[in-house]
């Protein structure tokens, strides 16, 4: 943790290409917090925060992300969403990668979250297998690439489905033999797509 707040203190580019930042249990959740809000303070545009053991401890997403107006990429690994706040600007993002992601309060905080980037481009999904978002609604005019999958060991969620409104998709990745695909706009600029429902 001190070559991280030496790093940080010491970099003095005005704004911070990329920050990746993995952690484990080992790791005080105000530290990570403090980290992340200094990287956001200082226009971070590639983001990377990963937790490698999240059954044991969920590391919490600080809220300060939800306000980095430059970011660019985002990548998520591992940790919990309590809340997106209502201020919620992505106005630069243009791929997102939720991977392991737990909605603490379900549908609602995708939707919050999906719709405050208005330039997205690319999302990559994947699944926890005890993931309780029942209706996953991706409603996003400007992707080009949609990237599904739910992980197939244990009991998953069966009754879940997806809304997908995304009319300028060229790529659709789709593989979740647990969930079902509810209601589909037309994809004109769809180029490839490939679908593993069972």
């Amino acid at each position: 943790s001190d070559f991280i707040e030496n790093f940080l203190r010491l970099s003095k580019a005005p704004v911070l290409e990329t920050f990746r930042l993995k952690l484990g249990d080992n790791c005080a959740p105000e530290e990570h917090e403090r980290w992340v809000n200094t990287a956001v303070a200082r226009h971070v545009r590639v983001l990377e925060l990963l937790h490698d053991r999240f059954h044991l401890r969920p590391m919490l997403c600080p809220k300060s992300l939800f306000a980095c107006k430059g970011l660019v990429v985002l990548r998520l690994q591992d940790v919990a969403i309590y809340d997106v706040p209502s201020t919620i600007s992505l106005q630069s993002l243009k791929t997102l990668s939720l991977v392991f992601v737990r909605f603490f309060t379900k549908d609602e905080l995708v939707h919050r979250l999906l719709s405050a980037c208005p330039i997205l481009e690319t999302l990559i999904i994947r699944r926890w297998f005890k993931d309780t978002v029942v209706s996953f609604t991706i409603a996003v005019p400007t992707l080009q690439n949609l990237h599904i999958m739910r992980r197939r060991d244990g009991h998953a969620v069966e009754d879940g489905d997806y809304v997908i409104n995304t009319p300028s998709l060229k790529t659709l990745n789709f593989s979740d033999k647990f969930g079902r695909v509810r209601s589909l706009v037309k994809m004109p600029k769809l180029v490839k797509a490939e679908i593993k429902i069972k």
